[in-house]
C-alpha cells in the first residue's frame, strides 16, 4: 500500500514544531514545511508563511498521492515542481 498522506510543521530558526489544529498565518522568520514520503525517502517543499497557501498545497500534494498511488501513473502540470513531485 502506498503512502498517500502529508504532513505540514512550522519551521522556524530553532527548528520544526508541529502547526495547531487551526491554521493561522505565521509571522515572518517562520513558514510552514510540507512533509511526504517517496518509497522509503522523505521528503519536503517550504510552501508559505499564509495558511490559505499551506492548506492548499497540502490538499493537492495528497490529491498527486492518491492518483499515483491508483493509477501508477505520474503526471507534470506544467508548474516547476521538480522537488514536489514523487517519482516511483
Amino acid at each position: 500500500m502506498a503512502n498517500i498522506t502529508g504532513k505540514l510543521y512550522i519551521r522556524s530558526k530553532v527548528g520544526y514544531r508541529k502547526p495547531p489544529k487551526r491554521l493561522a498565518n505565521l509571522p515572518v522568520g517562520e513558514i510552514y514545511q510540507l512533509f511526504w514520503y517517496c518509497g522509503t525517502k522523505k521528503k519536503s517543499k517550504a510552501v508559505s508563511r499564509f495558511a490559505d497557501e499551506a492548506q492548499t498545497a497540502l490538499i493537492k500534494k495528497e490529491a498527486e498521492l492518491r492518483t499515483v498511488a491508483v493509477t501508477g501513473i505520474l503526471t507534470n502540470s506544467g508548474r516547476d515542481e521538480a522537488s514536489f513531485v514523487c517519482t516511483t
